[in-house]
């Protein structure tokens, strides 16, 4: 909702200023989505030392993207199902100590009539990543 009023107050002094004002706000929301992905990263770290999943309330998709991008990981893989309100990012991070990669999955729940959150998990190998996705596959085609 702040971006809309954002990007609206931008258009609006648009002419005004000779499209300054545009340039201010995507300048801001680049700041924005950059402090809002910090938290989704220390998740992506916690989650690997903890080998549990991290719940977050929810972020936009572009900061997930923006997540991935600062930890320079160009060729993430982002899934739509829209059955079940829900879009995958799953990418391989380097481990800054080991140089191991490690494969990181975030899972963009909004499920109408609920709040959205994010659902992080990293693990060294890909092994879990196709069970869990046949997984909820099953679940939604039984939902539908």
């Amino acid at each position: 909702m702040v971006y809309i009023i954002l990007l609206l107050l931008a258009l609006g002094f648009a002419i005004p200023t000779f499209g300054l004002s545009l340039l201010v706000f995507f300048i801001f929301t680049s700041y924005l989505n950059k402090v809002a992905a910090k938290p989704i990263m220390v998740a992506m770290y916690t989650s690997y030392r903890t080998s549990s999943e991290i719940t977050l309330p929810h972020r936009d998709y572009s900061t997930v993207r923006k997540a991935f991008r600062m930890l320079d990981v160009r060729d993430f893989e982002e899934q739509y199902f829209s059955a079940l309100g829900l879009r995958t990012f799953t990418g391989y991070v380097a481990h800054p100590q080991h140089k191991n990669r490690l494969l990181v999955q975030i899972h963009c729940h909004r499920v109408p009539n609920e709040r959205p959150y994010l659902t992080i998990e990293s693990s060294d190998t890909a092994a879990g990543a196709e069970e869990w996705l046949e997984e909820l596959m099953a679940r939604g085609a039984g939902q539908g």
